[in-house]
């Protein structure tokens, strides 16, 4: 009698703590709030960073874009159960990587990588026009001439650099662009219409990117050899 009430007790007290426990989890975990986690999102084919889908395509999930990426395949990712590809300045979508592609808009896609979209949609203009500049086969339209040294009126020689886009007055530190002369002096542009003409302060916006960059680079420099000159040398010991 005493060792069947020993084991009852025993197990009226297993089964208390077990209800202590899911009371304490319950508390813990109220119902209806979501339990956030680390890691690729739901609709992606495999709860890993890393996955080899159907056909061989091995995708890689990226944490900065909020997508997947398709291993081997240039600007082309997963999302939602739909692939993307970035061509020619324009999204497409396709339910089967070797499928038809259609043309999207891709406003389901993460903004980060829409943004990153947009920049490679900028970049590709520039190129282009680069090239469309390349391909007229000499400098820009503003040169007094279609051609890679040329003699300006009044003796001055005019040679282009590919480097900068703009011509060079040789023996001079002087630049010639889209009909106008520029220098920098104290670390400022001037410009003047003419050769001999007047010269006047300029912002030098219209300047190529390059050749401002260069300028300022200059101009770092320059205060830099100032401070230099400027800093107060310490005096020697006497006996030394």
């Amino acid at each position: 009698m005493e060792r069947r009430k020993f084991v009852r007790n025993c197990l009226l007290f297993l089964s208390g703590l077990g209800l202590a426990a899911c009371q304490h989890e319950y508390r813990e975990e109220p119902f209806g709030r979501p339990v956030r986690r680390r890691g690729p999102p739901p609709f992606a084919p495999a709860h890993g960073y890393r996955h080899r889908y159907r056909r061989g395509l091995d995708l890689v999930f990226d944490t900065g874009l909020g997508v997947y990426l398709v291993v081997g395949a240039r600007r082309t990712y997963f999302y939602q159960g739909r692939f993307y590809r970035f061509r020619g300045g324009e999204w497409e979508t396709s339910r089967d990587y070797d499928e038809t592609w259609r043309r999207s808009r891709a406003r389901r896609l993460p903004r980060n990588l829409r943004r990153r979209a947009g920049r490679w949609t900028e970049d590709r203009r520039g190129r282009g026009r680069d090239r469309d500049r390349r391909r007229r086969g000499g400098p820009p339209p503003g040169a007094p001439r279609h051609g890679y040294r040329h003699r300006y009126r009044r003796g001055v020689d005019l040679v282009f650099d590919s480097g900068l886009g703009v011509y060079l007055v040789a023996g001079t530190r002087f630049y010639y662009y889209d009909g106008r002369f520029y220098r920098v002096r104290k670390g400022e542009w001037e410009s003047r219409a003419d050769h001999d003409g007047p010269w006047r302060r300029s912002s030098g916006r219209r300047l190529p990117a390059r050749l401002r960059r260069k300028a300022g680079r200059w101009k770092k420099e320059r205060d830099k050899r100032r401070e230099d000159r400027e800093r107060p040398r310490g005096r020697r010991r006497e006996g030394y």
